[in-house]
């Protein structure tokens, strides 16, 4: 990925660092009101939905979109700041109409992956990438976003969070503007190796539930088609047939101990009968090992 030499002159970019008055929309509060949008648009919204158990956040840079959030529609303008926490159902890709650069920020297992994006006409690529590893800032983050549900504090939190937040977005502007400038090399762009150690990571905390390829590939920061071909390489297995041995050795650790209902909902499975689905098809026949199901 290219490192950005002229960054000054950027007015996209300079959003990263603006002291602007920062616009917020989450779900337990919103500075800007939901609009209405028209029935072609609102079916894609309604097929491009996405949800997963980790939370992202969203930073308009310039452009203009429409993103949804657990079915409100909203106008985003730069220096718009969309907060989704768990399972909370976002959009997945970009509308025809949007444009514009956008960072998007996975909350993945201690590191931030900070992803620059460009969009033109509802296609978008990865531009730049950064991963904040920095684990106070990170544990500060989640116990704000934590306390956002709180009635009786929600506002001093989403505060904390919008300061923190802040604190992100001038570490990617460092870390764009000029990767080598760390002795530790903190800045530096991260090897392909690590993005796909992270994503096997991933997949095994939640043994592939909330894992659509979109989702993956968007925590790798590259398109589809390039995320397959990627974990391919570097693991000699499709993302299918790693979240099957994944399930295999946690069904291995529970099948003596656990139900088939809560077996099913550890190995990621929406129901019973999906999982006696796979397991029919994946592993050798019973031998009543199984605990009973109740």
């Amino acid at each position: 990925m290219a490192v950005l030499t002229d960054l000054a002159v950027n007015a996209d970019l300079t959003n990263l660092i603006s002291r602007r008055e920062r616009k917020i929309i989450a779900s337990c509060h919103s500075d800007i009101r939901a609009v209405t949008i028209g029935k072609t648009e609102l079916a894609w919204h309604r097929r491009h939905q996405d949800s997963h158990m980790r939370r992202e956040a969203l930073l308009i840079l310039s452009g203009k979109m429409v993103q949804s959030l657990n079915g409100g529609y909203y106008q985003a303008v730069p220096n718009t700041l969309f907060l989704f926490d768990h399972h909370e159902k976002h959009d997945r890709g970009y509308y025809s109409s949007a444009q514009g650069r956008h960072l998007w920020i996975f909350l993945a297992p201690e590191v931030l992956v900070c992803n620059l994006t460009s969009c033109r006409q509802g296609s978008y690529r990865f531009t730049h990438r950064y991963f904040c590893k920095n684990l106070d800032l990170i544990r500060r983050l989640e116990n704000a976003w934590d306390d956002c549900s709180r009635q009786d504090r929600w506002e001093l939190s989403l505060a904390e969070l919008n300061a923190l937040f802040s604190i992100v977005f001038a570490e990617c502007y460092r870390a764009f503007s000029d990767p080598e400038q760390s002795e530790e090399n903190e800045y530096q762009m991260p090897h392909m190796r690590e993005i796909i150690q992270m994503v096997k990571r991933y997949l095994r905390e939640n043994c592939g539930r909330n894992s659509g390829i979109d989702t993956l590939a968007r925590l790798a920061g590259c398109s589809r088609q390039h995320f397959l071909r990627l974990f391919q390489t570097y693991t000699g297995m499709r993302v299918k047939e790693y979240v099957d041995m994944v399930r295999r050795e946690k069904y291995d650790q529970l099948k003596n101990v656990a139900t088939v209902k809560s077996i099913a909902w550890e190995l990621g499975f929406s129901s019973s009968a999906a999982f006696l689905h796979w397991k029919k098809g994946k592993l050798a026949p019973p031998t009543g090992d199984m605990a009973t199901d109740k």
